[in-house]
């Protein structure tokens, strides 16, 4: 440390969120649950719940945007998956290379990217098509699988 800098942290990893007394240039820091961190929601514990909210939420928000192009009948179908891939998946998934998934979550992913599919498609629910229809239909990828080709880029 340089001068009078001092940055003072428990030496336990396992402290509760309370007990943590953090100094700078003696000052004491402010204790927060959560903070934005270059676009992503950083939790105090650790998990991805907050940022999985806001990200399907900004995802969604951009495709409700991009409406016209989905309801379109002069868009290509495959150039609407191109718009969706480069403008709503984008959204979703910024930061999932470091994000450390449950089944859960990863269920919530799918979820919204299905339903943005089956509404891009024009599939009603009760078509009764599968997933791995839709899938198929769109010539798109599982988010599951972008998330890991997301991975082994870092």
């Amino acid at each position: 440390m340089h001068g009078d800098q001092q940055v003072c942290v428990p030496a336990t990893l396992h402290a509760e969120r309370d007990s943590i007394k953090l100094t700078v240039e003696g000052e004491p820091g402010e204790q927060v649950s959560n903070f934005v961190y270059l676009g992503a929601n950083i939790s105090w514990d650790g998990t991805i719940d907050r940022d999985l909210d806001i990200r399907i939420q900004r995802a969604n928000g951009a495709f409700h945007q991009l409406w016209k192009i989905w309801n379109s009948r002069t868009i290509r179908t495959p150039t609407k998956i191109r718009i969706y891939k480069a403008a709503v998946i984008t959204i979703l998934l910024y930061g999932a290379e470091v994000w450390n998934t449950t089944k859960k979550q990863m269920k919530r992913f799918e979820v919204f990217h299905l339903t943005s599919l089956r509404r891009i498609l024009k599939i009603k629910w009760f078509f009764h098509v599968s997933n791995e229809e839709v899938l198929r239909r769109a010539v798109i990828k599982s988010i599951e699988t972008f998330i890991g080709a997301a991975r082994l880029r870092n």
